[in-house]
């Protein structure tokens, strides 16, 4: 390729931040590395913990604390947003 290109992973995930990590983190680099060698470089970013249904009751999720996605979404969910709008900005530059 005659122009180097910028590329971002956006990766979501339903479990905790350092699972994503430990868990899957080799694996994402490894994805990462590899569009980094034919496009010239890749950015993670990593949206955990993700809230996944509108209504719990419907679902068997036992699992999961519905309280605490909640929580999490609101909390953590514009932060992940904006961060996904600040990798757009910088893929563009």
């Amino acid at each position: 390729m005659k122009k180097e290109k910028k590329c971002g992973l956006i990766v979501t995930m339903n479990v905790s931040e350092e699972y994503a990590h430990n868990g899957y983190g080799n694996t994402m680099e490894s994805i990462a590395g590899s569009m980094g060698m034919v496009l010239g470089g890749c950015e993670i970013l990593y949206s955990c913990d993700t809230y996944q249904f509108k209504d719990y009751s419907k679902y068997y999720a036992g699992m999961w604390d519905e309280r605490q996605k909640a929580e999490h979404r609101e909390q953590q969910f514009p932060v992940d947003m904006k961060n996904a709008y600040e990798l757009g900005k910088r893929l563009v530059m």
